[in-house]
């Protein structure tokens, strides 16, 4: 018996790359980008580089194998000229990621994000309503419905994963710049933000690639 595979899509982008700082144990990585990085990104690891979107069948064939794969891939608004990039590419990364594992017979996690939920109040879980309140949230909610509806079609295991900030990855303590304020309520309190460590964020997503069965999400 080999060591299991995973693919992981978008490998090159921040989580992807807390993934190679923390890799995951008992569990082989294939890397995807869509072309060469420079620097340490590059170093180690099994990269294959190719465009899930032009190249469908390469994709397939990186997934054959695999338990598993794991689609990070996406724009990210805000970063450079992803602030006006097509958030419909989380829409059609997310298909292709679909197709890949119904290709290969393996289940497929989707990257989604707590932006889903829009400015709601309050614990939310699963069965919370969906308010998303930007482009970039409600491409990730239409990505998590059609790619369940593409998922069950094709006899494919689909979970989406709604990440929410990640210490030192989101604006506050990621990227706080002169200029910034806190919302402040009446009491002299402020909005309560949830985190998770960008350690324990690897070693969940390595945790949920080797569960044989998921929910949606």
């Amino acid at each position: 018996m080999g060591i299991p595979a995973a693919v992981v899509l978008g490998a090159t982008g921040r989580i992807g790359q807390l993934m190679q700082l923390a890799p995951p144990k008992g569990l082989h990585l294939r890397l995807q980008a869509r072309r060469p990085q420079d620097g340490p990104v590059q170093a180690g690891g099994d990269w294959h580089i190719l465009d899930p979107l032009a190249d469908p069948q390469a994709l397939a064939r990186l997934a054959e194998g695999a338990e598993a794969l794991l689609c990070l891939a996406g724009p990210v608004p805000g970063r450079g000229l992803a602030g006006a990039a097509d958030m419909d590419d989380h829409i059609r990364l997310g298909e292709a990621a679909v197709r890949a594992g119904a290709a290969a017979g393996c289940r497929v996690l989707l990257a989604s994000s707590a932006a889903v939920y829009g400015a709601q109040g309050g614990l939310l879980d699963e069965a919370a309503p969906l308010q998303p309140a930007n482009a970039y949230g409600a491409a990730k909610a239409e990505m998590e419905r059609r790619c369940a509806a593409l998922g069950a079609e094709l006899g494919v295991p689909v979970c989406a994963l709604r990440i929410g900030n990640i210490a030192g990855l989101d604006a506050i303590l990621g990227g706080w710049r002169e200029g910034f304020v806190l919302d402040r309520f009446a009491d002299g309190s402020s909005p309560r933000r949830s985190y998770i460590e960008v350690q324990a964020l690897a070693q969940v997503l390595a945790a949920l690639l080797v569960q044989p069965v998921l929910p949606r999400r």
